[in-house]
């Protein structure tokens, strides 16, 4: 009873509860230590589980494949994959063998950090322990060599298994679409489904990520069909997908009929259908979008704003431009990376060179991408020498150019004939390694 209480308060993150009981046990056992270090693990306390595992340890009391993977689990799940592989190899020299789990949290790692020798040496282990037959192991391994780019790898541990449950085939469809192989990830799909596999909204979400990717709309419109049929439209993040496929098919209306429909719509499915209308280049929709989602209680974020930005594109959007600025200014977002970029470059695309140079001006960091853009603008307005100027400023703040920088600048001194300025760039280009 004493342990199920501790278990109880551990999973309910009262960890001031949790540890009273703990401390009250006549008998403080591995299964009660274990509770106690999930406990804070679970609540991001990763030191003071920490601590746990090693108290426990000084007290006799030694940790079996649960206990070493809780904690190892606990830096994972705060991001310290290093300090999670230490502690697995403290766990090898402890004689203390791997389990099933202990394995798919290993490999979790290595997709995150795409370590593939570390993974291969993971998949001989998985073999000498006998786990090479385990459904969860085999479909993160799958995973594993995707993220590494290993395809082959992926389809060869795919292919010797079997029966494969969904989880397997989703591992393997999502490798494909990842990898940009929409055309095989399709191929699974129908495969899957002649095999009387009930797919879930994972494979739906592939599968139509692949007939987005490739503007099937035959391949998406058969995909639908079965969502209604499982009865899984009503799905936010299938729901997200399925409209997202009809939007890169260009067909506006069913994208936009499934997004009405949704019961529920967070910030990446605004987010998702602003994308629909500035990809089909439906700017007043996009705007109209907007404005609805400023009156829905939905926050924006960097990605709505760069959106929303791209879609002002001529001076007649200049006030529009001008407004989600000021929106932009109102949510403290300006100062985020990357917004700075999206406003300069609707300032130049609406004709409005000075205020685009202003916004530059208030930028504090200036990274490569702020200073082509910046750039871009000063030759798409006919301002060679503001674009020389520019560039000059850029080499003394000892920003590297790249190939984009180069061919705007070549673009400004041929605008001005400016041949020994584009002599000097010539010889950049080569010491750049940009000249083919």
């Amino acid at each position: 009873l004493c342990n199920a209480l501790v278990d109880m308060y551990a999973k309910c993150g009262m960890l001031a509860e949790l540890q009273e009981v703990f401390d009250k046990l006549p008998t403080q056992d591995l299964i009660s230590w274990t509770s106690l270090i999930g406990g804070y693990a679970e609540c991001g306390h990763v030191q003071e589980a920490l601590d746990c595992f090693y108290n426990m340890q000084s007290k006799g009391i030694y940790p079996d494949a649960i206990a070493w993977n809780t904690i190892i689990a606990s830096y994972v799940n705060d991001g310290e994959f290093h300090d999670a592989i230490q502690l697995y190899q403290q766990m090898q020299h402890s004689n203390v063998d791997p389990n099933s789990v202990s394995f798919v949290t290993l490999l979790g790692i290595c997709c995150v950090l795409t370590s593939i020798q570390r993974g291969l040496s993971l998949h001989a282990y998985i073999v000498e322990y006998g786990f090479d037959t385990d459904l969860s192991i085999n479909s993160t391994l799958v995973s594993m060599y995707g993220k590494c780019h290993r395809i082959p790898d992926a389809q060869s541990v795919f292919n010797h298994k079997n029966p494969r449950n969904v989880v397997l085939w989703n591992s393997m469809m999502t490798v494909y679409v990842e990898s940009g192989q929409d055309i095989d990830c399709l191929y699974l799909y129908e495969q899957m489904v002649s095999m009387d596999v009930k797919p879930n909204d994972v494979t739906f979400i592939n599968a139509l990520g692949a007939s987005a990717s490739l503007a099937s709309l035959p391949h998406g419109m058969d995909i639908h069909s079965k969502v209604i049929r499982y009865s899984l439209e009503s799905q936010v993040l299938l729901g997200t997908a399925l409209f997202n496929m009809y939007g890169k098919c260009g067909s506006i209306r069913n994208a936009r009929k499934i997004f009405d429909n949704l019961l529920f719509r967070d910030l990446v499915t605004w987010n998702a259908m602003l994308s629909v209308y500035v990809l089909n280049a439906l700017v007043k929709d996009a705007f109209a979008l907007y404005e609805q989602m400023s009156g829905s209680n939905v926050i924006p974020d960097k990605f709505t704003y760069n959106t929303v930005l791209s879609a002002c594109c001529g001076e007649s959007d200049l006030e529009q431009g001008h407004q989600i600025h000021t929106d932009i200014i109102f949510y403290g977002i300006e100062i985020q990376a990357g917004i700075g970029t999206g406003l300069i470059g609707m300032y130049n695309k609406c004709g409005s060179v000075e205020a685009a140079r202003k916004e530059f001006e208030r930028q504090h960091c200036k990274d490569l991408a702020l200073w082509n853009i910046m750039l871009a603008g000063y030759v798409q307005s006919n301002m060679a020498t503001k674009a020389i100027q520019l560039y000059v400023e850029m080499v003394d703040s000892k920003i590297h150019p790249n190939e984009f920088t180069f061919t705007a600048v070549v673009c400004a001194c041929s605008t001005l004939a400016n041949l020994a300025q584009g002599k000097e760039v010539h010889i950049a280009v080569v010491d750049g390694g940009y000249e083919t």
